[in-house]
């Protein structure tokens, strides 16, 4: 019998709604290998820095951690930091950086945790993966877990950058493969195939398909959760955001 997590993870019926299940597990590391612990910690350095977050009392939620690079990453600065994923395989990696007990396996749409953080950090795109009802639902929890005083930050994908940068396709190697691949903008969304062909023969296809989201959109999305005060930046260090920004930083608090 399934969880009640493996249930929420594959409530929409079909494969394609699962691809993050299959997406972020062991060959992770592989496909994003720039995605390292120097840059989380410079990251949290500037974000640290610019929000005003110090001391031990500071109760942050860092949702889809992935391994845990930035949960460390704030962890070593002395904040109460608590990563939560998905994914059995990258937690195992997680637990190489974090104390078990900082780390929590959960789904973005039903989050385990009442409402006690100050800061709740969805980083390097870990909204948008679901369709849009079920988007509302994980960014409503996102809200719903932070303290009365608290705030959410979402670094997700600048569309104009995406759109003057987006490469079609490419091919690069890694060990002992060759990694083949495409991206496409479908409407309100950004497809990746990958395909990982290794030189033993074998080969596996693995998708990410993500909702792409205009800043007036999300700040509608925001508002419906309850949140308010919206703001929209460029940067980990809260630069304005432009189109030449290639991320889009977004602040939004509670009450």
């Amino acid at each position: 019998m399934k969880s009640s997590m493996d249930r929420a993870a594959g409530s929409s019926g079909d494969a394609a709604s699962d691809w993050f299940r299959l997406a972020f597990g062991d060959l992770y590391p592989l496909l994003y290998p720039h995605r390292d612990d120097d840059a989380a910690a410079d990251e949290v350095e500037q974000l640290v820095a610019w929000l005003g977050l110090r001391g031990p009392t500071i109760r942050i939620a860092d949702l889809a951690c992935g391994a845990a690079r930035h949960t460390a990453a704030l962890r070593r600065r002395g904040l109460c930091a608590i990563g939560l994923d998905l994914s059995g395989e990258l937690l195992a990696r997680a637990r190489e950086r974090c104390d078990r007990g900082a780390l929590v396996r959960g789904d973005l749409r039903c989050l385990p945790f009442r409402a006690a953080f100050d800061v709740a950090l969805s980083l390097f795109t870990s909204f948008g993966y679901f369709d849009d009802a079920e988007n509302e639902i994980a960014l409503s929890e996102m809200a719903r877990v932070l303290a009365p005083t608290g705030f959410l930050v979402i670094d997700h994908i600048h569309v104009p950058a995406l759109r003057r940068t987006l490469i079609p396709q490419d091919t690069r190697r890694g060990p002992e493969c060759r990694i083949d691949q495409r991206r496409e903008i479908a409407g309100s969304r950004v497809r990746k195939t990958i395909d990982v062909h290794w030189d033993s023969g074998e080969q596996v296809r693995l998708c990410e398909d993500v909702r792409l989201y205009a800043p007036e959109e999300m700040a509608r999305l925001l508002e419906r959760t309850g949140l308010r005060r919206v703001s929209f930046h460029g940067s980990y260090a809260g630069g304005p955001l432009t189109d030449a920004s290639a991320r889009m930083i977004v602040v939004a608090r509670r009450g």
